[in-house]
């Protein structure tokens, strides 16, 4: 059996699957609850609900609009998938002029190896008298430094 429960914090779960309201209200502009009321449940063929958080008052069975909103389950479940997708690109967005706004001494330092590793390449370099490390430091650290310029400043 199929279920439907608009909760008091705003979201709507259908057979398991839950979205914020904003999103639900995209899909379906003409639900809402009655006037007063807090909460929903339906079941189908079983039972229909509201409560205003204090008292039950039992609705219709079937209920018509809400057999509907479960048929369209796999459409609400796509515009989720397309709202979290656009919402991630957003933020991804947000993130990069966040980080273009940066002053190039910050760009560099988030991609610069850490100092660890080039006080290694350095001891490598002095003491052991190897100059791979080093070399292989210092070609990434010119790489960044053509990718984030001083007159970027």
């Amino acid at each position: 059996m199929s279920f439907f429960v608009h909760s008091p914090n705003g979201t709507i779960t259908i057979d398991g699957e839950t979205f914020d309201l904003d999103l639900f209200m995209k899909v379906f502009p003409d639900y809402s609850l009655p006037q007063g009321m807090e909460k929903r449940k339906y079941i189908q063929k079983e039972h229909h609900y509201v409560s205003d958080g204090v008292k039950t008052y039992h609705q219709e069975v079937p209920w018509h609009n809400g057999d509907k909103i479960i048929s369209r389950l796999k459409d609400l479940i796509a515009v989720r998938s397309h709202w979290d997708e656009a919402k991630k690109l957003e933020e991804q967005e947000v993130q990069n002029l966040k980080f273009q706004s940066k002053p190039y001494q910050e760009k560099r330092k988030s991609e610069y190896p850490p100092i660890e590793d080039m006080v290694i390449a350095l001891w490598e370099y002095i003491v052991e008298e190897r100059e791979f490390s080093t070399k292989e430091i210092q070609t990434l650290r010119n790489s960044i430094k053509q990718k984030y310029p001083k007159k970027d400043a």
